[in-house]
């Protein structure tokens, strides 16, 4: 097992609109005076690159669930607009069991989906409008998006990421990395925007029967501490990088304010972790190069 890594300064902690605080945006009482249906909040793990993309932006990913049926719930994705930036156009659109809604305040855009077993699409879109009239009205405390220090860059491919194949060769793939940017399906319900404004992109590589693939997020590396911190993770070292740590199947590695992980999956078999933490360390060379 490779040795443990010298400690390295994670990238600072960004600030995050509503101080972070869900109950600020939308409180249980409100949304539960809305439906009828008590709700309450239930936390959202953010423990991957691409989950991370909302806080990164200063943003913050809320939900709350009727307890005794979680197919009734409310999430709220709320990103901070950039000076001069324009928020996509305001709507309430529902596909039933599914309802989504945007709110435009000042400085933020807020994306919000509504579920529940309610059939009646004019009343599922009456919920989600008054919600959306109560978040607009709101004071999100921040309104600038985090801009983290040398940040790889936000509109990486696949491609670009391994153009001198020393990825692939460190993996032993003959194949060339394909992929595609973060992000759900239309419509819009937040993902999509926090993705791509902070260059989430996932890339893949085959070898034999089973694959690699790397989840590149630029700027997520203030999430350093809390993936170092979860229960079960070694750390380990790799040559030019600050940390990494070998989290059940995958290696997260943190490079300057950048964060990316690494999988491997061979027909059930065990991962080559060798392999990984070489390709971790070339793709790591290939990012940092990146930074102007």
């Amino acid at each position: 097992m490779p040795s443990p890594a010298a400690s390295a300064t994670p990238s600072a902690t960004p600030d995050l609109v509503f101080d972070g605080d869900c109950s600020a945006v939308v409180d249980e009482a409100t949304l539960t005076s809305i439906t009828g249906t008590a709700v309450v909040a239930h936390a959202v793990a953010e423990t991957t690159p691409s989950y991370a993309a909302i806080p990164t932006l200063g943003g913050i990913n809320c939900l709350w669930v009727d307890p005794t049926d979680f197919m009734f719930n409310w999430s709220v994705i709320v990103l901070p607009l950039a000076t001069g930036e324009l928020p996509e156009a305001a709507r309430t659109d529902c596909n039933l069991p599914t309802c989504i809604f945007t709110a435009t305040g000042p400085g933020f855009q807020a994306f919000g989906v509504f579920q529940g077993p309610d059939g009646n699409a004019e009343t599922m879109a009456a919920h989600g409008a008054r919600a959306a009239e109560r978040i607009s009205s709101l004071d999100p405390g921040v309104t600038e998006p985090y801009v983290p220090v040398d940040p790889w860059p936000s509109d990486l491919d696949c491609t670009t990421v391994d153009r001198n194949r020393a990825v692939a060769a460190a993996l032993g793939s003959a194949d060339t990395a394909a992929g595609g940017s973060g992000g759900d399906f239309e419509p819009n319900t937040g993902f999509t925007t926090a993705y791509h404004r902070v260059g989430v992109v996932t890339c893949y590589w085959a070898i034999g029967t089973g694959s690699f693939s790397a989840e590149i997020s630029p700027g997520a590396g203030w999430h350093r501490d809390a993936v170092g911190a979860e229960p079960g993770v070694t750390e380990v070292s790799i040559e030019g990088v600050d940390a990494a740590y070998i989290r059940d199947s995958r290696i997260e590695v943190f490079s300057g304010s950048n964060w990316f992980t690494f999988r491997g999956y061979a027909d059930g078999a065990s991962m080559d972790i060798g392999a990984l933490l070489a390709g971790a360390g070339a793709l790591t060379s290939n990012l940092d190069g990146m930074i102007q």
